[in-house]
């Protein structure tokens, strides 16, 4: 009975080492983002032989210093898990904030070149501008308030190149005003001066 006492002790020791095992051990680590990427650096302290990191997107890795690239912006909880060769084991969890900064490419300017002749404005004056494509537009006179007080063209198909409008005053009275020009994806805002 004594053997089989001893044998079931050794058995359960073998079994259970972390139970007696020297678990001076801290996972530790750094991160640095970037956009979706995140470079992980382990700094665990302790004799270990395990990593474990989970990115908390459903994704592991057991490399010492992963490169990880989220798909999607947002804020994840990761964690560092380091294992001894006797089984004990520290985690440590923190947060990472990931973004997305996909540089967007800036369009070419659909309108440009915006000049009023004259200004300030006694009777009447000629809006040019130019149109990159024939896209259509609407073009208002607003007062300081942004406030619309009169409507040169609504959504009418401009002409690729050069466009002409002519701006009547319209008994406005005298100050400034802004004129709005909204084509696709492009607002030009530029300021004339009824006398």
């Amino acid at each position: 009975m004594f053997q089989r006492y001893f044998t079931l002790i050794i058995i359960a020791i073998l079994f259970n080492q972390s139970l007696f095992a020297d678990c001076n051990l801290s996972a530790r680590f750094n991160y640095k983002t970037n956009s979706l990427l995140v470079t992980f650096a382990n700094s665990t302290v302790g004799n270990y032989n395990q990593l474990t990191w989970n990115f908390g997107d459903g994704t592991t890795s057991q490399e010492a210093n992963p490169i990880h690239t989220y798909t999607s912006a947002g804020t994840y909880q990761f964690s560092l898990t380091a294992t001894t060769p006797d089984g004990c084991q520290s985690t440590t969890t923190a947060k990472v904030y990931v973004f997305n900064n996909k540089k967007t490419t800036k369009q070419a300017a659909l309108l440009t070149q915006v000049t009023s002749y004259p200004n300030p404005i006694i009777e009447t004056c000629q809006l040019s501008f130019t149109s990159q494509t024939a896209t259509p537009a609407t073009i208002t006179i607003n007062d300081l308030n942004g406030k619309v007080v009169s409507t040169i063209i609504n959504n009418q198909t401009l002409t690729i190149g050069n466009n002409t409008f002519t701006i009547s005053r319209n008994n406005l009275p005298s100050g400034m005003y802004f004129v709005n020009i909204v084509g696709q994806n492009q607002v030009i805002t530029h300021k004339i001066e009824m006398l």
